[in-house]
């Protein structure tokens, strides 16, 4: 019986849903100490980086509330950035973004968007 529990345990660790916040930063080349934590989830995050598309493992920090990914060089944003729910900011001005995605509608708890200084027409 213990070694069922053992065995289900490593599984249900090892399940891509249950991630930590951790690891999900480390995937995003982003250092967790640069992250603002509230009991143990990422809550607010600056992310920099080298254009082409936001990687889609930002969607996976659920209880983010801020959001910054702004002078990146950014073209292209994840389709399902509306699963981050709890967001209440996100700034995603100075990139080179032609578009958002329609997930940005679910977004119920957004009270500020800039999307300055992109190609939005």
């Amino acid at each position: 019986m213990k070694r069922f529990l053992l065995t289900a345990l490593i599984l249900l660790l090892a399940h891509p849903l249950l991630a930590n916040d951790n690891d999900i930063l480390r995937k995003l080349g982003v250092d967790p100490s640069a992250a603002a934590w509230e009991n143990g989830r990422v809550v607010s995050l600056v992310m920099t980086g080298g254009g082409g598309a936001v990687p889609k493992e930002i969607c996976k920090l659920t209880h983010l509330k801020h959001l910054s990914i702004n002078r990146s060089d950014y073209e292209i944003l994840p389709k399902n950035l509306g699963r981050l729910r709890r967001l209440e900011k996100l700034d995603l001005s100075h990139n080179y973004l032609r578009s958002v995605p329609r997930s940005l509608g679910r977004l119920k708890n957004l009270r500020e968007l800039n999307l300055s200084y992109n190609l939005l027409t």
